[in-house]
């Protein structure tokens, strides 16, 4: 993923005003708030205990108005999930794999609602959320930090 992400950065002459960091958020050495963030594919594996801490971290580091995106599972419907893994067959995904995948659905900790979500991003400030994608249970928003505003 980084390799794919320094390739993109640099096809679309970026690479040099970026800085790549691997590892967790919390050792990210001290700089300048950030323009703006995305987070994708990661609240759904986060404890439904630590995420509310993950966001305040994520938005600590976020300039006074700043967009942040933020994708991840919404819900729990096993239809949904049954629809999802013909899709993956449909592309050609081994019956293996897609047993692999079966399973570790059943290991995500999926935010419950919408609504669930929405309410993680008032306690952290995050305002007016946007839906700007969703296939299935994967929901991806904008939202802006709003410093004061958390809730």
């Amino acid at each position: 993923m980084l390799a794919v992400a320094r390739q993109r950065l640099a096809t679309e002459g970026l690479l040099s005003r970026t800085h790549l960091h691997v590892g967790e958020l919390h050792s990210l050495p001290p700089g300048p708030p950030f323009d703006g963030a995305q987070m994708l594919g990661v609240l759904h594996h986060v404890p439904e205990t630590e995420r509310l801490g993950l966001l305040r971290e994520v938005t600590r580091r976020l300039k006074p108005g700043a967009p942040l995106v933020v994708g991840c599972r919404v819900g729990m419907d096993p239809a949904l999930w049954d629809v999802e893994l013909r899709r993956w067959r449909t592309h050609g995904i081994p019956q293996e794999e897609l047993e692999h995948r079966r399973q570790g659905l059943r290991t995500m900790r999926f935010i419950e609602s919408d609504a669930a979500l929405f309410e993680l991003f008032a306690q952290t400030g995050l305002m007016t959320p946007r839906p700007i994608f969703v296939s299935l249970q994967f929901k991806v928003f904008l939202v802006r930090w709003e410093p004061g505003a958390a809730g």
